[in-house]
């Protein structure tokens, strides 16, 4: 009874912990049971794919998906469908490898004691859990929180049914949390055994020291491959070829595939278009309609507030300028708390709510022009010139007012001398009062009729003839009303349909290209894929095609907006490349070694003249010679102006002395002779005091490397069966 009564005692206090730490698991909860259990079901049914046999249930996977998809929320509001895929194929790729795992552990019979579990959920929880117990100083309550985990796990029924569900609630969710650690331990206990023989030798420490620490200052000579001709070196089909025959190992072939694809694109039907210009018509229609105007806005607002994809309105008054086109014919004539009729953007339909107008400080014209130039040449009469372009202007002018068929843009493009505007059809937009046109021209646009024609006006570059489009100052604020057009489940399933049509055909056997071609659709050609390369930004795809045969055909799978069928037109296994591949690069590298050769006596004479010399004297002895430096290079750093080139950083750094001078040295680009003008080599008293941190940084990397590595190969050779796209394709 004491200890009966303590709990009831510290029940409030209790009751606040176990719910904060309840939430907190609700959000944080990983689903990851290996067992696929839970305290009170068994196996669960459906699932999303398997490894080796081995199931992946659908409901774990859809629960780390949508705890992932929700991290990835709180970052930023709309995740982009690619974004999705890209964490829909890292929680698959999870899944796998913790699938490979723990049937390794199984295999090998590995096991987390209870005790090892109390340890690390007693004294060194996970940082979900601690962060819950830390306060705002940064310092974690462990005997706090060790005292919520014990009330939790021995609780007993005391017959008030709210709170036993409660804490039996509880219970289940410590439970789970027991199975993630569970899991984290036998994963960093498996891992730990993979690498526990990974070793380091002394040597490597030293080399790694040695990389990191050593310094050069070397001139240097390049005896430029580029500088010897092509056609001055010979190399045979045979030579290739043997050079092939003798050296395998240089071309190694991993397993590759390619495929073909025909895109079907998701994209909205004439008949969604009109049908969300339907609604909107009939939104307008019936604003019109109404005389009141509380009930008219007040109608306006509900649809707005059911439809309206703009979350925010921006409150900024529209500027004349900025109302060309449709939205300006119809915001423009619309009075204060009038309404626009439909107005169709490229993002969508619209309709405008007029909240509020008021006179522009500055007023704009909308124009477009003619510029007759006189052409002054040989030093020409300007007065005739000048008759002549008049005389020219008032004839297009003429034409232009009587001619039905003259249209101004014609006549712009053809004869203007304004090239900036001619290709426009004269038209240059909107411009400001007093700030763009000459002035004469000016003055007769902002004082005519919309609709004039003016000219032609004489000015200093010439005679313009200036149509007025539109001219005004008003500026209104609006509220916009916007809906998109989005493709409708009907056209959806429709394309849907057709894309399992051109599978079903090329399926029997016909070519996927005249097939697409029948139906107006578009194929590309993957280049060659390796397993790790995602297709399109998506692993699923990659995996699905190294699964799969030459010549199998995919179910149509959605991705970026489009439906897409593959078809599996390349495999190669692992091996060595065919020789059609390799033999340009062959070729290549085998005309370099003989351009090397016809280099290296040129390279010998100069070591031999210099006897000992500085280098720097070299252009004394031949004016072609040009000296390059190389300072502070690291024996893996690339060399300045030359690249990655490990013979040059190699033989830099085996010379001993200052101003000791390196026998030819064949390299990528050529042949170079180098010199040492200074070389920093780091003391044994600073190797052991970094030898430890080298060493632990060596076997890290390489347990990681070793372990990654295995796992791959697992994967390569497992059996995985994907069949995420019978639950997430509408999705996508």
């Amino acid at each position: 009874m004491p200890v009966m009564s303590k709990m009831r005692e510290a029940m409030p206090v209790m009751i606040i912990a176990a719910v904060v730490l309840f939430v907190l698991l609700i959000v944080l909860d990983w689903g990851m049971d290996i067992l696929g259990t839970r305290r009170n079901g068994g196996p669960v049914a459906e699932y999303v794919g398997t490894v080796n046999g081995a199931k992946i249930s659908y409901k774990e996977f859809d629960k780390e998906l949508n705890s992932q998809l929700d991290n990835q929320r709180q970052q930023q509001k709309d995740v982009p469908e690619e974004m999705q895929q890209q964490v829909r194929d890292m929680v698959w790729e999870q899944f796998v490898s913790n699938t490979i795992v723990s049937s390794k552990m199984k295999d090998w019979d590995m096991q987390v004691s209870n005790e090892q579990l109390r340890d690390v959920l007693m004294d060194d929880p996970p940082e979900y859990l601690k962060r819950l117990f830390t306060d705002s100083s940064g310092v974690f309550d462990i005997t706090r929180y060790q005292d919520v985990m014990t009330q939790i796990a021995n609780y007993q029924p005391t017959g008030d049914t709210q709170r036993d569900l409660h804490m039996d609630s509880m219970y289940t969710e410590l439970l789970r949390i027991e199975d993630n650690v569970k899991e984290q331990t036998m994963n960093t206990s498996f891992r730990s055994m993979l690498g526990a023989c990974t070793l380091v030798s002394d040597a490597e420490v030293r080399e790694k020291f040695f990389e990191q620490n050593a310094k050069v200052d070397a001139a240097y000579v390049l005896f430029n491959a580029a500088d010897v001709p092509d056609n001055a070196v010979f190399v045979s089909d045979d030579s290739v070829k043997a050079y092939y025959a003798a050296h395998p190992e240089e071309f190694p072939q991993e397993p590759s595939r390619k495929a073909k694809y025909a895109f079907f694109p998701l994209m909205p039907s004439h008949q969604d278009s009109a049908s969300v210009e339907k609604k909107l018509t009939v939104l307008s229609d019936s604003l019109q309609a109404m005389q009141d105007t509380a009930r008219r806005n007040e109608y306006f607002q509900l649809f707005d507030s059911r439809y309206n994809e703009i979350e925010t309105q921006n409150d900024a008054f529209l500027k004349f300028k900025d109302l060309a086109g449709p939205r300006g014919e119809m915001i423009l004539p619309t009075p204060v708390n009038g309404y626009t009729g439909v107005v169709g953007m490229q993002d969508g339909f619209h309709i405008y709510h007029i909240l509020e107008d008021r006179p522009g400080e500055t007023e704009y014209a909308h124009i477009r022009q003619i510029l007759i130039a006189p052409k002054y040449v040989n030093g020409g009469d300007k007065r005739a010139e000048d008759d002549s372009a008049k005389t020219f202007a008032n004839k297009v002018v003429e034409r232009l007012k009587t001619d039905k068929t003259a249209k101004f843009e014609d006549a712009a493009h053809a004869i203007s001398s304004d090239e900036s505007s001619s290709a426009n059809g004269g038209d240059i937009g909107y411009i400001a009062k007093g700030t763009t046109l000459p002035p004469e021209v000016d003055k007769a646009v902002f004082s005519a009729t919309i609709g004039t024609l003016l000219g032609p006006i004489q000015t200093e570059r010439g005679f313009y003839i200036v149509q007025v489009l539109d001219r005004g100052n008003r500026e209104v604020r609006v509220h916009d009303l916007k809906m998109s057009i989005r493709a409708s489940s009907q056209t959806r399933q429709m394309i849907q349909h057709e894309a399992q049509m051109l599978h079903d055909r090329v399926a029997k056997g016909e070519k996927i290209d005249s097939v697409a071609a029948q139906m107006s659709v578009r194929v590309f050609e993957s280049q060659p894929l390796s397993r790790g390369t995602p297709l399109l930004g998506s692993q699923d795809f990659t995996s699905w095609i190294f699964n799969a045969k030459l010549g199998d055909v995919s179910s149509p799978k959605n991705a970026r907006g489009n439906v897409i069928v593959f078809q599996v037109t390349d495999v190669k296994e692992k091996g060595v490349r065919p020789f059609d591949e390799v033999k340009g690069q062959i070729r290549q590298k085998l005309m370099l070694a003989k351009k090397q050769d016809d280099l290296m006596p040129k390279a010998l004479f100069l070591v031999r003249t210099l006897n000992g010399d500085s280098l720097e004297v070299a252009p004394q002895h031949d004016s072609t010679i040009h000296v390059l430096y190389a300072n502070n290079l690291q024996p893996t750093s690339p060399v300045p102006g030359i690249g990655e080139d490990f013979a040059f950083n190699a033989a830099a750094f085996a010379l001993k002395n200052i101003g000791q001078i390196s026998d030819p040295v064949r390299g990528q680009r050529g042949v170079y002779v180098i010199q040492l003008r200074r070389k920093a080599v780091p003391s044994d008293s600073m190797f052991t005091l970094q030898k430890d941190i080298i060493r632990n940084s060596l076997i890290t990397q390489k347990k990681s490397m070793f372990v990654d590595s295995w796992l791959q190969k697992m994967k390569d050779d497992a059996k995985i069966e994907d069949q995420r796209d019978k639950f997430y394709q509408s999705n996508y």
